[in-house]
């Protein structure tokens, strides 16, 4: 809506412009009014409103204008998150795998050729190696287990020696010594050589049960070995181990032996010779026996690993 201010002015030109004054006249107020605006006398009521419109808008706008406008605070919007990090820094670019180098190969040094060995080197050989596993010279210290002995032993305990020969020396003394010693002494010892005897005794099954049943049995072939092959006397020739099981008598006849000679005053000769005669169904008894403690023998083998 016009003010009354303008309203006023307005109709002061309509009644001007009926007279037919020109526009200039109109007060300086309405002066933003464009100078072409002319109303005809015939037209009192009929008023371009435009023109008005543009000078009241005009108006407003220098007044407007006066006033500088305070800046409007933008809103910084939030950065992409660098665009998903460079697109997960271009997709990581995958580690170029390095060619490995092909190895280079080994330089074959030909060494000087083993030399053969001669039979008696083998025999040396042999002999160390069943040496090693019949475990000679490993079994522990025995304590005197003879009157000799013991008497030997107290005669040169606590006195120097400077060797074997030494000891040789003095085993005629020691020897006239040990005739001349009194009943009660020779009394007194045994109690000591039975005490020794049963220490020994717990002493090597201890010494024993340190090693595999198997080890204990390869340590008993190799003394047969170097008895035989080698003429040597292992004490003992066999070590005592309860764990291996007894083998069984080598086959029927055996067994057919056993059977009769227990109580009966039969040669062997005349057992052998009916053995021959024996039809197979009486042998077959003594057959399915050695058979079964066979089978009996092996089993226990095998439970401590020795098949």
């Amino acid at each position: 809506m016009l003010s009354a201010t303008m309203r006023s002015a307005f109709t002061q030109a309509l009644r001007e412009g009926a007279r037919g004054q020109p526009l200039r006249s109109l007060p300086s107020r309405v002066g933003l009014i464009r100078r072409s605006f002319v109303v005809a006398p015939g037209y009192k009521s009929t008023v371009t409103v435009r023109g008005f419109a543009t000078a009241t808008a005009s108006k407003k706008t220098g007044r407007t204008a006066a006033k500088p406008a305070k800046p409007a605070t933008k809103t910084k919007a939030a950065p992409k998150a660098k665009a998903a990090t460079t697109k997960a820094k271009k997709t990581a670019k995958a580690p170029v795998k390095k060619k490995k180098a092909a190895a280079k190969p080994k330089k074959t040094t030909t060494g000087r050729p083993k030399k053969e060995l001669s039979p008696d080197e083998k025999q040396a050989v042999l002999k160390r190696e069943l040496k090693k596993v019949s475990l000679i010279n490993k079994e522990p210290k025995r304590l005197p287990s003879t009157r000799w002995m013991l008497h030997v032993s107290n005669s040169l305990k606590g006195k120097p020696s400077t060797g074997i020969s030494d000891t040789n020396q003095k085993l005629p003394i020691i020897a006239a010594e040990f005739k001349a010693l009194p009943l009660a002494e020779l009394e007194r010892m045994d109690e000591t050589v039975e005490q020794n005897k049963a220490i020994n005794a717990g002493n090597f099954k201890t010494w024993v049960e340190s090693y595999s049943p198997a080890e204990i049995s390869q340590a008993n072939n190799a003394r047969k070995r170097l008895k035989r092959d080698f003429n040597m006397s292992p004490t003992p020739l066999k070590l005592h181990d309860d764990r291996l099981p007894k083998r069984p008598a080598s086959g029927p006849y055996s067994y057919f032996i056993k059977a009769k000679l227990s109580g009966s005053g039969i040669l062997s000769k005349e057992l052998g010779e009916a053995w021959k005669s024996l039809p197979a169904a009486e042998k077959k008894p003594y057959q399915d026996l050695a058979l079964a403690e066979f089978t009996k023998y092996k089993q226990e083998m095998e439970k401590i690993h020795m098949a």
